[in-house]
């Protein structure tokens, strides 16, 4: 068992990749495009994140996400801004099950850097 944890900005997502892998590639056989790691992989999405925060998140490069968003007439760069609808779309598109991030209470915890 090989477990997958991504840290993005400050959300840290963990998943079991291997396990993933091998029941994406026995059932349907499909490729990275068309999300060989995340074929019913759930993930959950921020209301923001910059672009390669999202390809980090969903396993792929972010030149292969800048280009889905070129395709749709964004012209984007690798650390812009998107929303969550547009992060939403790209996701779908490489195979992955998107919800947003629910927070529970009403408390949000920040740490700040002393230096």
């Amino acid at each position: 068992m090989c477990i997958l944890e991504i840290t993005v900005g400050s959300w840290v997502v963990m998943g079991n990749l291997k396990e993933k892998q091998l029941n994406s590639s026995k059932t349907d056989g499909s490729s990275a495009e068309s999300g060989a790691l995340g074929s019913s992989m759930v993930i959950e999405l921020p209301s923001i994140m910059t672009v390669n925060d999202l390809a980090l998140l969903i396993g792929i490069d972010s030149i292969e996400a800048i280009k889905y968003f070129m395709r749709l007439g964004e012209m984007l760069a690798i650390n812009d801004v998107i929303d969550y609808d547009l992060a939403a779309s790209a996701a779908e598109s490489f195979g992955f099950t998107v919800k947003p991030i629910t927070t529970t209470g009403g408390q949000i915890d920040f740490i700040v850097d002393a230096n």
